[in-house]
């Protein structure tokens, strides 16, 4: 038998990683009013809304074992470079009464480029994510809103910073034990 979701549980906002290119653009539109284009947005990216990935995830759980037969399939709504991205991101923001600005940096070398293909996932599946980048924008800031805001600064919206603390709280725990294990008198 399950438990009833609390109201704070149910009501929480999700956690998001603001530390992906769309979400980083909302991020910085919502607590600086601009978006920074860095190495002036000439990489590419695949992208897919997390609503695209749960159903392909059902649909590959209810797909019959030959159609799947062991292979890796990408999920990709499309390839956007991502100064694309952020003109998008800008006029959804727009679409939700939020301004912001668009701002170029070249002085960031840390370039990553990549694109792939969704064809084999088609092909195989029949699965085609909808879910376009206005959209997931559009929800993402009435989430926001729903939810009171965002602290944005918090280590668990970061996947980097949050292994990092997560790796940090495990040497601490090696030393002085964990409070779980404790035994009461």
């Amino acid at each position: 038998m399950s438990r009833p979701c609390s109201s704070s549980l149910r009501d929480a906002i999700p956690l998001v990683p603001y530390d992906l290119v769309v979400n980083t653009f909302v991020k910085d539109a919502l607590s600086k009013g601009s978006m920074t284009l860095r190495y002036g947005g000439e990489m590419w990216r695949p992208l897919a809304d997390v609503r695209d990935a749960a159903r392909a995830d059902i649909v590959l759980i209810q797909a019959e074992p030959a159609a799947v037969n062991e292979q890796i399939f990408n999920l990709v709504y499309q390839n956007f470079r991502i100064s694309e991205v952020a003109l998008r991101v800008r006029e959804a923001l727009k679409s939700v009464g939020v301004s912001a600005d668009i701002r170029t940096d070249y002085s960031y070398k840390g370039v990553r480029n990549y694109r792939v293909s969704g064809q084999r996932r088609e092909r195989a599946l029949s699965f085609r994510p909808t879910i376009s980048i206005e959209e997931s924008v559009q929800t993402m800031v009435h989430e926001i809103r729903r939810h009171g805001g965002v602290e944005f600064d918090n280590a668990r919206y970061y996947n980097i910073r949050w292994m990092r603390l997560l790796e940090e709280a495990h040497k601490i725990i090696q030393v002085t034990g964990s409070v779980f294990e404790a035994r009461g008198g």
